[in-house]
């Protein structure tokens, strides 16, 4: 099958990440695989695994991509692919997967790996829109009841990743030594880092031998800059915006908090329960389909940083818990949310959409 990937930006976050396993699983099985990008920091990455991608940096220049839309579509000279998949990252690719598909006369589908970045109703093209692909139960309600998307166009199709590539690394730590906690994804309001940090304080101020490592690059930045300055944190917290290490950075840290307090399932705590780490996770929306509490995490309140240092100081305190939990969750999601079951579930809805087309 020829498959056509339209992405706006591949950075290491949800969108880009949820690109990156799923094009590598369908390049695994042998499909005739392009990924077309507006850029970003992740394209490295794409290329090392040997999976086609081409820049375009003006794929998100004018509204619906209008301008390259006619462009790529001549640059194709008739070798069109057999569906169009749209990762939605960007308002500005709404029409876009439409406007190709016209063109091209070719069905396409649209995933929302993040139902966050939807904020006006979504631009269709019903005649060639076959399926749009929602990867949680609570991101298809929100589709439906929010947006009012036609339901009968929505499936469901969780997040994965390919554990086998995210292993548990064995690093040497003396025993009480001191322990890395990190808060990985874009520097957002909603996803608590100031009470990541205010847990932060605490922990410091009562002597224990803490780092901490804030990994990710957002609006945010200068705010939490002011904060760790305020909280007297410079030489505890550790900002890491360049995501070039991203691999490399995340088997060093012990524990991971999650404070979210929107809907999501995230790549990243994927990957985080991945590496037998123990996270700490706020208790909301599809996070209960993940982390059973005290199973495979530990759930906390959103907006909470007194639950933050609670939970933190549990796992101090109960360390064979915390390693059991951690091994737990490497389980659970080797289980449940993996990039082979993704791709399984997404080529179905190609096929199906084929059918559809042919009929």
């Amino acid at each position: 099958m020829k498959i056509l990937i339209v992405s706006g930006m591949l950075e290491y976050r949800g969108v880009g990440l949820y690109t990156l396993y799923l094009a590598e699983e369908l390049k695994k099985r042998g499909h005739n695989l392009q990924v077309i990008t507006a850029g970003g920091k992740l394209v490295d990455e794409f290329k090392s695994r040997k999976i086609q991608v081409k820049e375009y940096p003006s794929l998100l220049k004018t509204v619906d991509g209008l301008f390259f839309c006619a462009e790529f579509v001549k640059e194709l000279n008739n070798n069109y692919p057999d569906i169009i998949h749209m990762h939605f990252s960007h308002n500005r690719l709404a029409g876009l997967a439409g406007s190709l598909a016209q063109r091209m006369k070719r069905p396409y589908l649209v995933t929302i790996p993040n139902i966050q970045l939807l904020t006006h109703k979504l631009k269709i093209n019903k005649k060639w829109i076959k399926n749009i692909i929602a990867t949680t139960e609570s991101a298809r309600e929100h589709l439906v009841n929010d947006w009012k998307t036609p339901k009968e166009l929505i499936e469901v199709v969780y997040a994965g990743i390919d554990s086998g590539r995210i292993k548990p690394v064995d690093l040497p730590k003396e025993k009480n030594g001191k322990r890395i906690i990190g808060i990985v994804g874009p520097l957002e309001k909603w996803r608590g880092h100031q009470y990541f940090l205010e847990a932060g304080k605490w922990l410091v101020e009562n002597n224990y031998d803490v780092q901490f490592l804030i990994i990710g690059e957002g609006s945010l930045e200068d705010e939490l800059r002011r904060q760790v300055v305020q909280l007297g944190l410079q030489k505890k917290a550790v900002f890491i915006p360049s995501m070039d290490s991203y691999y490399q950075v995340l088997p060093m840290v012990d524990i991971f908090v999650f404070p979210i307090s929107r809907m999501g399932v995230g790549i990243t705590l994927l990957e985080a329960m991945a590496l037998e780490k123990p996270v700490i996770v706020s208790g909301i929306s599809d996070i209960y389909t993940m982390v059973k509490d005290g199973e495979a995490g530990y759930y906390i309140p959103p907006d909470n940083a007194d639950a933050i240092k609670g939970k933190i100081i549990h796992i101090f305190n109960n360390p064979e818990e915390a390693l059991r939990i951690g091994k737990a969750a490497r389980l659970f999601v080797s289980e449940n949310f993996t990039s082979k079951k993704m791709a399984d579930e997404t080529v179905a809805l190609y096929e199906k959409a084929l059918e559809k087309v042919s009929v």
